[in-house]
């Protein structure tokens, strides 16, 4: 998946979400996010899907606990199981086959 993603933002409907492409220098749009959130992070789970963790939501407030996996594959969004303790302002990797924030 070389490239990188655009998920969320700031407005009243941040649940749009963009992936660039490098191969093919254009950005394309992806399925909408089933939720609205910022500030959130983001980490690549394997060759087909992201996460995108926690952050806040204009609807929600701050810190929210939530994970939604991107499938590049299907081109869907899953909620996956929350996070224990919500998370804002925060970045995340991949260390040893987990997820670290």
């Amino acid at each position: 998946m070389p490239g990188f993603i655009m998920a969320g933002g700031t407005e009243q409907d941040s649940r749009r979400s963009q992936f660039y492409s490098s191969k093919n220098n254009h950005w394309e749009m992806m399925t909408v996010m089933p939720s609205a959130q910022y500030r959130a992070c983001a980490v690549n789970i394997d060759a087909y899907t992201i996460w995108i963790i926690g952050g806040g939501s204009y609807f929600e407030g701050d810190y929210l606990s939530r994970v939604l996996a991107y499938d590049f594959m299907f081109h869907d969004w899953t909620i996956m199981k929350p996070i224990k303790h919500a998370r804002d302002y925060h970045d995340c990797t991949m260390h040893n086959d987990k997820v670290c924030f």
